[in-house]
């Protein structure tokens, strides 16, 4: 369709051309017509019609000649060039018509202070306007229209200092304006449209710049640029061209400043096996793949650039090293608002990315990416995500209100999330998966609509430092996940548990505050090996710590009170399998310890243990629970000893179907009931304790 555009503006300056010749020739009638055989000066500074018509030519029209002015002339059908200016200087061609010759409009080589201006060039065989090996050239303020089979609409090669600017380049067959093998030309405030390659096309050419061009409707990139160095691209204005808006490859030390990149049929900016590019303060908008796409390049620069509303990722980088992304505006692209795959040393700061539709920031496959101080909101999926990544740094950023996890890291080593304030995500603020060596440490996590933090199959995590409250469900949950430390957080006011433990092993919880959640604040299900230490577990709407189905944990010198429940529920539990009809399935909690709490002020007993074995109760002061101080319940093997238990509001220790229970060296005193009751137990040994001032009996068997 943009062929026959062209063919029919070709055909409509055919036709007008040759209206203003025939009226020409009526009001020349009385004028001597020159033809220029040789070198000499044409001019007509006192006429506005042309005191030359050149035309019919088997050759050039004009050739070869020095310090010569070729002025408003028609210069039409000539079988090579329509100009031709080689070996000279101080050439000027100006309000020339020249259309319809076999080969180029105008041909300028070997030549120096060549000026071309305020001419009309259409519909020549090859390029509108052709340098060559010049220097000093200067084009101005021409009509270069719909030349060319194969031909540009200006071309320049192997020139030097050249000045292309203020032309209209339309509907030429190949690129708009073409510049190869040249030095420091300049392509300023042209208007570049619908011709069939490029609109500005730069190869093998350095201290190239474009600026100030109005880029339409070319076939292919609005701006390539390829094996060059030192180009500058600035205030240009790229619109609706077929590939990319601005397009580098292979390139050094270019520069991308102040464009407006809008609606091209690829990415905005793309740059490819390109180094030292920077890309600044550009506006780009509705391209159909990335807003601005990198890709096998070294020390690319992406500053101050808005990126919105583009058909795949705001920024993408791909396969490169050494890349800064800083300090951008990345709105409501279709698929990632950053994207880095397979790439090193990729830093991402102070960027706003808002309302993408996939992942805010996405990382795969790369190492050493600095993720910090950005402000990552309201995008569709994660707020920042890192996959099969290692040494990823993700610091002081704000993720708020994306649709899945503020921060996830899956099948990733060497992460750290530090100082990040991450708020109101539609699933959990921080998700693990089949990571290892991850450190979560002095985040503000709260709010999110699943867990604060969760681990999945994940080990060697540090958790430590955190301030984690008011999530629809734990603040923490680790889920088939070892070997990892939860330290001196403030966990408080989560919807289910402070910390949950599912399948996971020799973890370490310690120094914690965790209060006022609405289920237990620590619970181990079928876990092993753990160590809960020196934590302050309080106010929680359930048990303290609960323990179901969990074996040899050790529970050592926490401060556990004020809890809804039990401090410490210890339960094997019955639970029944539907899919086999009514079997039922014991789960215990075998060989736990627990030594050196104070447990107090808890709502039902300071420890209740059930249908659990092997529990040792060391080391504890228990008082002040609204049942038992310890309560043991079809449980066997129990010993409870060094133990002050006191002031509880029923018995200090109740034992009930439960055999071979020890109570040794212990204080039990001052409890609103029995001191020690057993019933229905078997092998029961009280020794070496004091047991005196209870309401009722000292010892019931």
């Amino acid at each position: 369709m943009r062929k026959n555009v062209r063919k029919q503006a070709a055909t409509i300056m055919l036709v007008f051309a040759f209206a203003l010749i025939i009226c020409g020739a009526v009001s020349a009638a009385d004028t001597p017509t020159t033809t220029n055989s040789g070198s000499s000066t044409l001019s007509s500074a006192a006429s506005s019609t042309p005191t030359t018509d050149v035309s019919t030519s088997r050759s050039d029209g004009i050739s070869r000649s020095d310090n010569n002015k070729i002025e408003n002339n028609f210069i039409f059908a000539n079988g090579n060039n329509g100009i031709s200016v080689s070996d000279s200087e101080d050439t000027n061609i100006e309000d020339n018509t020249i259309f319809a010759n076999g080969d180029n409009g105008i041909s300028v080589s070997d030549s120096e202070d060549t000026n071309i201006e305020d001419n009309t060039v259409t519909g020549n065989g090859d390029n509108g306007i052709n340098v060559e090996d010049s220097t000093f050239t200067n084009i101005e303020d021409n009509n270069v229209i719909a030349n060319g089979d194969s031909g540009n609409g200006i071309n320049v090669e192997d020139s030097a200092f050249t000045n292309i600017e203020d032309n209209t380049v339309i509907a030429n067959e190949d690129n708009g304006i073409n510049v190869e093998d040249s030095l420091f030309t300049n392509i300023e405030d042209n208007t570049v449209i619908g011709n069939g390659d490029n609109g500005i096309n730069v190869e093998d050419s350095a201290f190239t710049n474009i600026e100030d061009n109005f880029i339409f409707a070319n076939e292919d990139n609005g701006i390539n640029v390829e094996d060059s160095a030192f180009t500058e691209i600035e205030d240009n204005t790229v619109i609706g061209n077929g590939d990319n808006g601005i397009n580098v490859e292979d390139s050094a030390f270019t520069e991308i400043e102040d464009n407006t990149v809008i609606g091209n049929g690829d990415n905005g900016i793309n740059v490819e096996d390109s180094a030292f590019t920077e890309i600044e303060d550009n506006f780009i908008f509705a391209n159909e793949d990335n807003g601005i796409n990198v890709e096998d390049s070294l020390f690319t620069n992406i500053e101050d650039n808005n990126v919105i509303g583009n058909g795949d990722n705001g920024i993408n980088v791909e396969d490169s090293a050494f890349t800064n992304i800083e300090d951008n505006f990345i709105f409501a692209n279709e698929d990632n608002g950053i994207n880095v795959e397979d790439s090193l040393f990729t830093n991402i700061e102070d960027n706003f990315i808002f309302a993408n539709e996939d992942n805010g920031i996405n990382v795969e496959d790369s190492l050493f990416t600095n993720i910090e101080d950005n402000n990552v909101i309201g995008n569709g999926d994660n707020g920042i995500n890192v996959e099969d990544s290692l040494f990823t740094n993700i610091e002081d950023n704000n993720v708020i209100g994306n649709g899945d996890n503020g921060i996830n890291v899956e099948d990733s080593a060497f992460t750290n999330i530090e100082d990040n304030f991450i708020f109101a995500n539609e699933d959990d603020g921080i998700s693990l998966e089949d990571s290892l060596f991850t450190n979560i440490e002095d985040n503000f996590i709260f709010a999110n609509e699943d867990d604060g933090i969760s681990l999945e199959d994940s080990a060697f995590t540090n958790i430590e430092d955190n301030f984690i409250f008011a999530n629809e469900d734990d603040g923490i949950s680790l889920y088939g996940s070892n070997f990892n430390l939860i330290a001196d957080n403030f966990i408080f006011a989560n919807e289910d548990n402070g910390i949950s433990l599912y399948g996971s092993n020799f973890n370490a919880i310690l120094l914690n505050n965790i209060f006022a959640n609405e289920d237990n604040g620590i619970s181990l299900y079928g876990s092993n090996f753990n160590a809960i230490l020196l934590n302050n577990i309080f106010a929680n709407e359930d048990n303290g710590i609960s323990l179901y189905g969990s074996d040899d944990n050790a529970i050592l010198l926490n401060n556990i009170f004020a809890n809804g429940h039990d401090g410490i529920g210890i339960y094997g539990s019955e639970a029944l399998i539907f899919a086999n009809g009514d079997d039922e399935v014991n789960v215990r909690s075998d060989d736990n310890q627990i030594g050196k709490e104070f447990i107090f002020g808890n709502r039902n007993d300071g420890i209740s243990v059930y249908r659990t074995d092997g529990t040792e109760i060391e080391e504890k002061f228990i008082f002040a629970n609204g049942d038992d101080g310890v309560g043991v319940y079809r449980s066997d093997d129990t010993e409870i000893e060094n133990c002050f238990i006191f002031a509880n509001e029923n018995d200090g220790v109740s034992v009930y179907g439960s055999d071979d229970t020890k109570i040794k060296n212990s204080f039990i005193f001052a409890n609103e009931d029995d001191g020690v009751s057993v019933y229905g137990s078997d092998d029961t040994e009280i020794k070496n304790s004091f047991i005196f001032a209870n309401e009722d009996e000292g010892v019931l068997v």
